[in-house]
């Protein structure tokens, strides 16, 4: 309605705030404030999302649906930072934003409890991290004291506010009831996982060391380098990141590899009692190259640049290693200083010498490996002659052969016949197997690295960890969407998918069960779902999924060629073209995700074939991958002549990391499946607490929220839903004897005697009679459950009427005096630091009432202090001494109360200043950024046009746009850290009046410095621009020469556009021919848009403009022809379905009566011929069932060949078996006359129903001994097998062996002994 304060979506800041001035309809007219403080005139919000033109003069006007615009806080609340978000007052995703944003803005404070924690916020159990992208003052030993003293009180706790500290206290405080803990670290990559890990971890091992001796013998004191010490965990988990972290164009240490850090405490005294580590799928391909403007492992250039690397045989310039020159010039840490910090850092945890060079030399053999040139063509290769000294000092390092190893790596075994035949490999795969080997050496010893540290960081587990609380500290790679997405980017974030499914859980399906536990309604609690993504991965029951379909391809024994790239890619899209969260590419969607991601390259030519990317839908967003090298990634040992020549080193260390039976690993993907299946059953054991680190910006610079950015991590990472569901929920609740135990106090009357009764009366006394019915609280079976803020309230009302009792009781004791003037005095030292903090202190009325305080209490606290030297602790001569000051007692508390209240004013009203302040430095540093993308786009724009532009022009565009980028980066990186440091002007703090309140506010929303500055850039930037007018002058004649063409072009493109739908379907299906026409139709559309930039060429722009409409309606004409084709196989695919289910019902027929002839103790001729039929048919069924690719019309002749057969021969089964029960039924009859009536025996039924008397149970043809039997039959010469038989049978039967189980011996007995000599139905 006209009047409500809004969000209204806004392209660079997410949402801005608006005010609704009229609402007609659809429409909305608002006032919308700009992030620096004014407003722009009137922007009008309809139904549509074009923009529409603006009336000259009247500003910006933007077109959204009214549903599109969200509450906003009132006014008087809206520069409020709350760092715990369940109390906000109004709660909708940008709310969230606009509070971490403000949050974050302001100036850390030094001292625990003096301010907000800028980076750190909560939403229940969830802790919110900011990367900062600057060192901040937050994780001294005054912070872990503050945190830690803190412990489990909620009213101290809160006060210091959301912090990786307080996370991991709860973590350290819930091992009391529950313990395994765990804490979950998540976010993007460059998000500040790694540092959050680490300062967690560090928390920990600090605050578990306690005051008195540990009880666990881990914890005494030891030498540095003995196993378990305090120290030993913090230093090995951080070498880790020297060997598994490098720096990325996202984050200066990104971690390449998940890792679970698990301490171990002792259960009684909470002292750390060791410490395992295990680690998840190392990013391999980096090793042989980082990828472009980024840097490999660290350990690389720490080794290549520190004192041992001429011990190695290393050169120290990074450049001249092909696996270490990508990144060499990126200014990181001192490498040399890094190298000799990793040294200290591995002898403290446990690494000798001997160790230390193993590790180092392994590594420096992996870079003198990268070295080694091959020379060849598709047939053949040999190594580079010129690189042969690369290869012997790599093989010395190693310990191997280097001519058995140059010969391994430019060949291949294949075994024929039980031999191995060795052949010549291509150039491409002799290179590849070099690669191969160096990744698997380094993979290796980073494998024995962390197990090395678990061994020695968890030594005396069987004793010393038995039964030990445990809290586990997950540090996981970030969702990733890079340049090109591969196979390590596939697995990273699945492993996202699957933690994200465990955060769901977590907090929701957790949080909905508890609910329905205590018999409470929780139909409200809506949770996101992406199991299905889950399941995409890791397959359901007869569905595989990625992870089982690629290792398929591993073991199909093919070369990898025939396997990998596009024939694997079109394995995924038959499979999954009908799964929601699986898309198919086409040519469209690969050539715009080329564009956005920049990877055309010159002339035109693609860096991704659709052909090879399929595009997945994460939780996080839709992410294209490229089927590059999977299968040879997949493989998680080398190939076994390679192996040899490793298990031949002359180093037994070297040697024993490739094992004889490597060759039979599991993949990659599927060790890698377990390992993460393992890991979520690990976590979901007990408590479980998450911490979502946000990155601020993708610039990493210091101070700037990329608004848009943050919010979509807000999103995606579930901090949003969790926070409505807390809202829509009761998130608070206790059992109702804890909630009797603490709030009993504030009971009125006589105590109910029933606990759930007390509780309701409490909460009705102090909420109301309508709370519950308003959805306050609700009493389940065993507890009750409260909105977010109640539980405080109470706590805060117990601790009011606990200070009125106490200060009843005090006042008839002794010694309550006494600690009044203690209070008092207490407050007045605690009040005047705070006042000298905050820079208050020269303010006349706050040193006024300081030095007031000071005069009236300072007097009596003298006298106290005097008397107690003097008598001690006796009370008597004390209070004695204090009865000249009685009048001044009374008022002590008074005073001291009125002096903090003083002090308190003044600092909320400097507070409310700095926070405009600090937003406003926010702006302009939002406005900076925006300037900074214009000269981006600017230059790239010029570069485009480089060759066809006046050098003149094209000189003076270049150096405004770097006169802008200086500009730019002076305001940025000095100018505005420097105001945001000074603070913001604070005067006239004293005046009381409103408009003196006013006045203070504007003056701190305008800074003139930064003004002054940013206008310097405006105007730099706008010079660019215009210079850059003046260079793209020949595209706009281009552009206009062609202006007749361009209709055509867009009818042409939207035409394209409708045919993604129908291309998708195509390519699943493999139509080739349909699939090319649109390829063909789209790389057009590219080249069109090439020449457009280059604006050189205008005829080959008219001819290939022309050859784009004819490409375009040749594609609409195959997709209409290819519809007919993909309708005629839907309907095949639809007879197949109903086929299969035709040999699903043969097979269930036929094994019920497989099943009714086995249970016939007897079978004749006729019955076994009956059974041997059944089992063809079977087989047959089973060979069907493989004949997927068969053409419709032969397997559906076959099918219905095979049903007629069955049906028959199982229609005559039950009459063969009657026929043969008959038969054997009056040959028994028979032979019992021949001994006439007085055997008195009667013939036998056979079947299942009825069995036959022991003496009875011998049919005719077993009448006779076995040997005449097996005479009988002629088969003498296998008599002794059939007697062993005969007496292992009878020899089970005597001893009480069910008759299936010796059936089974039997069976087994004859297919092995007699496989070859008789068919199936002799045996």
């Amino acid at each position: 309605v006209p009047g409500d304060l809004v969000w209204v979506p806004d392209e660079k800041r997410a949402y801005m705030p608006g005010k609704v001035l009229v609402v007609n309809g659809d429409k909305v007219a608002a006032e919308v404030h700009s992030h620096a403080g004014g407003s722009i005139p009137l922007a009008t919000m309809t139904a549509t999302f074009k923009k529409i033109p603006a009336p000259k003069g009247s500003g910006v006007t933007l077109n959204f649906t009214a549903n599109q615009l969200l509450e906003r806080a009132p006014a008087n609340s809206s520069v409020a930072c709350i760092a715990e978000m369940d109390e906000l007052e109004v709660l909708n995703m940008v709310e969230v934003l606009d509070n971490v944003d403000r949050l974050f803005q302001l100036r850390q404070s030094a001292k625990p409890g003096g301010g907000r924690n800028v980076i750190y916020s909560s939403v229940g159990p969830v802790l919110i991290a900011m990367n900062p992208f600057e060192e901040l003052p937050l994780y001294n030993s005054d912070w872990v004291k503050a945190y830690h003293d803190a412990g489990q009180d909620y009213t101290l706790s809160k006060r210091l506010g959301p912090h990786a500290f307080r996370t991991a206290e709860e973590a350290y405080q819930g091992l009391a009831r529950q313990p395994v803990q765990s804490i979950v670290i998540c976010g993007e990559s460059g998000a500040g996982k790694t540092v959050t890990n680490r300062k967690m971890l560090e928390y920990l091992v600090e605050v578990s060391k306690g005051d008195a001796p540990p009880t666990s013998t881990l914890g005494k004191s030891k030498p540095k380098s003995s196993s378990g010490g305090t120290e030993q965990i913090t230093v090995a988990n951080e070498l880790l990141e020297s060997f598994g972290n490098a720096t990325t164009t996202r984050n200066d240490n990104s971690s390449r590899f998940g890792k679970l850090t698990s301490l171990y405490f002792d259960k009684d005294s909470l002292s750390i009692a060791g410490c395992g580590v295990s680690h998840y799928l190392l990013e391999r391909s980096r090793i042989v190259g980082a990828p472009n403007l980024e840097r490999n492992y660290h350990v690389f250039y720490q080794l290549i640049r520190g004192s041992d690397a001429a011990k190695y045989k290393l050169e120290p310039d990074a450049k001249k290693y092909v696996y270490s020159k990508e990144g060499a010039d990126i200014c990181m840490a001192d490498d040399v200083k890094e190298y000799e910090n990793l040294v200290k850092s591995m002898d403290t945890a446990g690494f000798d010498e001997a160790a230390r060079a193993y590790v180092f030399q392994s590594i420096a053999a992996v870079l003198h490996l990268g070295n080694v040139r091959f020379t060849g063509d598709h047939d053949k290769s040999k190594m580079d002659d010129a690189t042969s000294a690369s290869m012997a000092t790599a093989c010395s390092l190693l310990g191997v052969d280097a001519a058995k190893l140059t010969a391994a790596m430019t060949s291949k075994t294949t075994k024929v016949a039980g031999r191995d035949i060795r052949s010549d490999v291509s150039l491409a795969q002799a290179e590849s197997q070099r690669d191969t080997v160096a990744k698997m050496i380094y993979s290796c010893i980073f494998d024995w690295i962390v197990t090395e540290i678990d061994t020695k960081l968890t030594r005396s587990r069987a004793s010393g960890l038995a039964g030990s609380a445990t809290i586990g500290l997950l540090d996981i790679f970030g969702f990733e969407d890079m340049k090109i997405n591969g196979f390590e980017q596939l697995f990273i974030n699945f492993t996202n998918e699957r933690i994200q499914h465990l955060f769901n859980t977590v907090m929701f399906e957790r949080e909905k069960q508890v609910y329905q536990d205590e018999g409470i309604n929780a139909d409200f609690l809506g949770a996101p779902k992406n199991i299905e993504c889950v399941e995409l991965f890791l397959g359901k029951p007869r569905v595989p999924g990625i992870v089982t379909l690629l290792s398929s391809q591993c073991r199909t024994g093919q070369e990898d060629e025939a396997v990998d790239g596009e024939k694997f890619c079109s394995v995924l899209n038959r499979q999954f073209a009908g799964n929601k969260f699986f898309v198919v590419s086409t040519p469209q969607e690969v050539n715009a995700l080329m564009k956005r991601k920049g990877l055309k390259v010159a002339g035109g030519i693609a860096k991704l074939s659709f052909k090879e990317c399929f595009e997945i839908k994460h939780y996080a967003g839709n992410i294209t991958y490229t089927v590059q090298n999977f299968i040879s990634k997949s493989r998680d040992s080398l190939l076994p002549h390679l192996a040899e020549v490793m298990r031949g080193s002359t180093n037994k260390d070297i040697g024993a990391l490739f094992p004889e039976d490597s060759e039979s690993k599991m993949t990659v993907g599927e060790k890698f499946k377990h390992q993460l299946e393992s890991l979520a059953e690990t976590l979901q054991k007990g408590d479980t607490l998450f911490v979502r680190c946000i990155k601020s910006n993708a610039q990493k610079v210091s101070g700037f929220v990329d608004r848009p950015m943050v919010l979509e991590q807000l999103i995606c990472g579930g901090v949003v839903a969790a926070l409505e569901m807390r809202a829509a929920g009761l998130p608070d609740r206790m059992e109702y004897g804890v909630f009797c135990l603490e709030f009993g106090l504030l009971e009125r009357g006589k105590p109910h005697k029933e606990l759930k009764a007390r509780c309701q009366m409490i909460l009705n006394d102090l909420l109301g009679e309508d709370a519950a019915v308003a959805h306050v609280y609700a009493l389940g079976q065993t507890k009750v459950f409260m909105k977010s803020g109640i539980l405080a309230f109470l706590r805060a009302a117990a601790r009011f009427k606990t200070a009125v009792l106490a200060r009843r009781i005090h006042r008839n004791l002794k010694g309550a005096r006494v600690r009044k003037v203690d209070r008092a005095w207490e407050r007045i030292s605690e009040t005047e630091k705070l006042a000298q903090d905050r820079g208050l202190s020269d303010l006349k009325q706050v040193k006024e009432a300081i030095q007031m305080g000071k005069e009236f209490i300072g007097p009596v606290y003298k006298a106290l202090s005097d008397a107690r030297q003097a008598h001690g602790k006796n009370w008597e001569p004390i209070i004695k001494a204090l009865q000249p000051h009685e009048e001044a007692l009374k008022r002590v508390s008074e005073v001291s109360v009125r002096v903090e209240h003083t002090v308190a004013k003044y600092d909320k009203r400097k507070s409310e200043i700095e926070q405009i302040f600090y937003y406003r430095i926010s702006s302009s540093m939002d406005e900076l950024m925006e300037l900074m993308g214009i000269v981006e786009s600017v230059e790239g724009e010029i570069t485009d046009c480089a060759d066809i532009a006046e050098p003149a022009e094209l000189e003076r565009c270049t150096t405004a746009c770097k006169d802008a980028r200086k500009l730019i980066a002076q305001l940025r990186n000095e100018t505005l850290p420097a105001l945001k440091q000074r603070g913001p002007p604070i005067a006239n703090l004293e005046d009381e009046d409103a408009e003196a309140d006013e006045r203070r506010k504007e003056a701190a929303s305008v800074c003139p410095e930064a003004d002054e500055l940013v206008e310097k850039v405006r105007t730099a930037v706008r010079d660019a621009e215009d210079h850059s007018y003046a260079v793209l002058k020949v595209r706009r004649m281009f552009a206009k020469a062609l202006a007749e063409l361009k209709p055509g072009e867009d009818a042409a493109r939207t035409k394209l556009e409708d045919l993604q739908g129908a291309a998708g379907r195509c390519i699943a299906e493999g139509m080739e021919e349909i699939v090319n026409a649109i390829a063909l139709a789209s790389q057009l559309s590219d080249d069109l848009e090439d020449l457009l930039r280059e604006s050189k060429d205008p005829d080959t722009y008219r001819t290939k403009a022309a050859a784009f409409s004819q490409a375009v309606d040749a594609a609409e004409k195959a997709v209409e022809k290819g519809k007919e084709e993909l309708a005629r196989r839907e309907k095949e695919r639809a007879e197949k379905r109903r086929l299969y289910g035709v040999l699903e019902n043969i097979s269930a027929q036929v094994q019920e009566s497989l099943e009714t002839l086995r249970a016939e103790r007897i079978m004749g001729e006729v019955i076994r011929q009956d059974a041997a039929n059944l089992e063809s048919i079977a087989t047959e069924i089973w060979n069907l069932r493989q004949a997927a690719s068969e053409d419709l019309a032969p397997f559906k002749a076959k099918v219905e060949a095979l049903n007629e057969k069955a049906l028959k021969l199982v229609g005559n089964v039950e009459e063969h078996i009657e026929a043969d029960r008959q038969r054997r039924r009056e040959s028994f009859k028979n032979r019992v006359n021949i001994f006439g009536s007085a055997v008195g025996a009667s013939a036998p039924t056979m079947g299942k129903t009825k069995t036959m008397p022991a003496a009875a149970e011998t049919p005719e043809e077993d009448a006779s001994d076995p040997a005449t039997w097996i005479e009988h039959q002629a088969l003498g010469k296998y008599k002794s097998e059939l007697m062993e038989l005969h007496s292992a049978i009878k020899r089970l039967q005597s001893a009480g062996v069910p008759r299936s189980t010796v059936q089974t011996a039997a069976k087994r007995f004859m297919d092995i002994t007699f496989n070859m000599k008789f068919s199936p139905a002799d045996r």
